[in-house]
């Protein structure tokens, strides 16, 4: 069941939104830090800006 699930979101994906999806976790991640999540955060949102 868990497989089907994943393989549902890559497929939904598509091509760039699958090779985005490191630095857009990344991002999310790092936004969650207490002051400084949003500064550590624009690396990784512009790489995903870049790779969509």
């Amino acid at each position: 069941m868990r497989f089907v699930a994943v393989f549902a979101m890559v497929l939904a994906l598509g091509g760039c939104g699958l090779v985005a999806l490191p630095c857009k976790l990344t991002r999310d991640l790092a936004e969650v830090i207490p002051g400084v999540g949003g500064v550590v955060a624009a690396p990784f949102d512009a790489c995903a800006k870049a790779i969509d």
